[in-house]
C-alpha cells in the first residue's frame, strides 16, 4: 500500500463546502503527525517514558489476574509511512483465566499467555448530530490489550500491528511474568547524528560435533526481524558436509534451526540470516571423539558482568577446573575471571567487561585432565560504554563558546533520571581551559544531549573527557581543536 497523497484543503470566500473538504483537512494533519512518529522511532514498541508505562504487574502467590499499567506505544505502518499512537489512558485489570474481550481463550494452569496492545478506532455519536441527518460525530481511539494463548500474528484483524508487552504464565498459586520478548521503541539513532548499528544475531550452542543432527537457536540482537525466515534465508559458509536445513518456531526475535552434519572439516563456520536485513555470526565444528566443550552465555549479576556455562560434551572432566585452568583469547578488556561450581560435566566461568572491551568472537580454553576450546561472542550490547558526537569542537572565536554533545550509551547503561550533576567534563595537557555543563536533556534510556560551555587559548588541540555517572561510571573522549593561525 502506497503512502497517501499529501494535500491540504484550500479554502476561499464563496466556496461551497461539503464533507470531503473537512475529511481531507483532518486526514492531512493526521497523516503528517503520524508520519513524524514513523520517522522519529525505530520500530513498533512501548514508549518507555517512565518505568511504569505499560508494565505488567502480577503476583505469585496471589490472585490469577494481571494489571497492565497506563502508558503509550507506537504501532508502525511502513506501507503508509505512519505510526499510530497507542494510548492506554487507565490501568487495565485482566483475568486471563476467563474469556472476555481481552482474553479470546482462557488460560489454564501451566499455560503461557502473550500480552499485546494494538490500536483500535470506535466511531461514536457523542455528541449526537443536531441536524436532520444522523451519524457518528466522533472517532474514539483506544488501546486494546489482548492476552493470547498462542504466539500472535504480527497484525491484529483490523490490520494494526500488535505490540508485545510481555508474557505471563499461570501457576498453581498465581501468575508469573517475563519481559524477554517485550517490544520497546526508541528514538531513531540516525536522527542523532550516529550511523545506525548493523543488524546482529547470536547462535546457541556455539560448538557442535561434526556428525549427526543439531538444533541451534538463533536470536535477533538488533536490526533484524526473524519472523519471516525460511531455510532459503539461511546460508552457512563454508558448507561441505552441512545440509538439510529446517527452520521452525519463527518469531520476530528468535527461531530454531535444525541441520544435519555429515563430517564437515573442523573449524569456524559463518551463519548468515537474510530477511529485512542481513546479519551473521559464527559457530565451531569440532571432530567427534576429541575433548570437547560447549558454552552458553548469560548476563551476570552486575553491569557488564558475564557468566559462561561450560559443558563437557566429550572426553574431558571439568571437576578439577580452577581460575588458572581457564584462558580467554584475546583477553583485552576482560577482568575478574573466576571459576565456580565445577562438576565433571559443567563449570561456571564469570568475568567482567570493561570499556576497553571490543565486541567480537573470543576463544575460551579449559585445561584439566585434557584441554578443550570453543568460541563465544561478546556483543556490543553487553559492553557498558558511551560514545559522544561530535568528537571534535572548533576553537572558540571569543573567550568561550557553546556546544551540544549527543551521548549514546550501550551495555546496560541507563541514562534515565540523570541530572546535570551526573555529568562531568575534564581536559588534559593544557592550561587555561574552561569546561562546564550547562544542561542535560534525556532523550531515551540510552541517549541524551549535554549542553556545554567551553573556552581555550586556541593555540593547541585540547583532549577532553566527558564522564557520566549513571548506574555505572563511563567516559568518552572528544577534543577542542586548535585555532587556525
Amino acid at each position: 500500500m502506497a503512502e497517501i497523497e499529501i494535500k491540504r484543503t484550500n479554502f476561499f470566500d464563496g466556496q461551497f463546502l461539503k464533507q470531503d473538504e473537512f475529511l481531507d483537512l483532518d486526514a492531512y494533519h493526521l497523516h503528517m503527525r503520524r508520519r513524524w512518529a514513523f520517522v522519529l522511532f525505530n520500530q513498533s514498541g512501548v514508549i518507555q517514558a517512565s518505568d511504569a508505562d505499560l508494565r505488567i504487574e502480577v503476583s505469585d502467590p496471589g490472585p490469577k489476574t494481571l494489571l497492565v499499567r497506563a502508558g503509550m506505544a507506537i504501532g508502525m505502518q511502513p506501507g503508509l509511512a505512519e505510526a499510530r499512537e497507542i494510548v492506554l489512558r487507565e490501568d487495565a485489570l485482566i483475568d486471563p483465566t476467563r474469556v472476555s474481550a481481552n482474553v479470546p481463550a482462557a488460560l489454564l494452569n501451566g499455560n503461557t499467555g502473550f500480552v499485546t496492545v494494538h490500536y483500535v478506532e470506535e466511531p461514536v455519536a457523542q455528541p449526537p448530530s443536531e441536524g436532520d441527518v444522523s451519524g457518528n460525530t466522533r472517532i474514539k481511539e483506544h488501546a486494546r490489550i489482548t492476552v493470547h494463548n498462542v504466539v500472535p500474528e504480527p497484525t491484529a484483524p483490523n490490520g494494526e500491528p500488535y505490540v508485545r508487552l510481555g508474557d505471563v504464565t499461570i501457576t498453581d498459586t498465581g501468575v508469573t511474568r517475563s519481559y524477554e520478548r517485550r517490544q520497546t521503541a526508541f528514538l531513531n539513532t540516525a536522527l542523532l547524528g550516529q550511523p545506525p548499528l548493523p543488524a546482529q544475531i547470536s547462535v546457541s550452542p556455539l560448538t557442535v560435533p561434526s556428525a549427526g543432527s543439531v538444533s541451534m537457536t538463533i536470536r535477533a540482537v538488533r536490526g533484524i526481524d526473524l519472523s519471516g525466515a525460511t531455510a532459503a534465508s539461511i546460508t552457512i559458509s563454508p558448507n561441505p558436509g552441512i545440509g538439510s536445513l529446517v527452520v521452525s518456531q519463527q518469531t520476530q526475535t528468535s527461531l530454531l534451526l535444525d541441520l544435519v552434519l555429515a563430517s564437515p572439516p573442523p573449524g569456524i563456520y559463518t551463519l548468515t540470516v537474510t530477511t529485512n536485513a542481513s546479519a551473521s555470526t559464527s559457530f565451531e565444528v569440532v571432530a567427534a571423539g576429541t575433548p570437547q566443550i560447549s558454552v552458553t552465555s548469560s548476563q551476570g549479576p552486575g553491569l557488564g558482568s558475564v557468566i559462561l556455562t561450560i559443558n563437557a560434551t566429550g572426553n574431558i572432566d571439568l571437576s578439577g577446573a580452577a581460575d588458572a585452568s581457564v584462558t580467554i583469547s584475546p583477553n583485552q578488556g576482560i577482568s575478574d575471571l573466576s571459576v565456580s561450581n565445577p562438576t565433571k560435566k559443567s563449570v561456571l566461568v564469570g568475568f567482567t567487561l570493561t570499556e576497553a572491551t571490543q565486541p567480537g568472537v573470543r576463544t575460551i580454553t579449559i585445561t584439566t585432565d585434557a584441554s578443550a576450546s570453543t568460541i563465544f561472542l561478546i556483543e556490543a550490547s553487553q559492553i557498558p560504554k558511551i560514545s559522544v558526537t561530535p568528537n571534535s569542537l572548533p576553537a572558540p572565536v571569543n573567550e568561550t563558546a557553546e556546544a551540544l554533545l549527543i551521548i549514546t550509551a550501550s551495555g546496560g547503561i541507563d541514562l534515565r533520571g540523570l541530572k546535570t550533576a551526573g555529568v562531568t567534563l575534564s581536559a588534559s595537557g593544557a592550561f587555561g581551559v574552561k569546561l562546564a555543563v550547562s544542561s542535560v536533556t534525556i532523550l531515551s534510556q540510552t541517549s541524551m544531549t549535554v549542553g556545554i560551555v567551553y573556552g581555550s587559548r586556541g593555540f593547541i588541540r585540547v583532549p577532553c573527557t566527558v564522564t557520566v555517572r549513571a548506574n555505572a561510571i563511563v567516559s568518552a573522549n572528544f577534543a577542542i581543536e586548535a585555532e587556525n593561525i
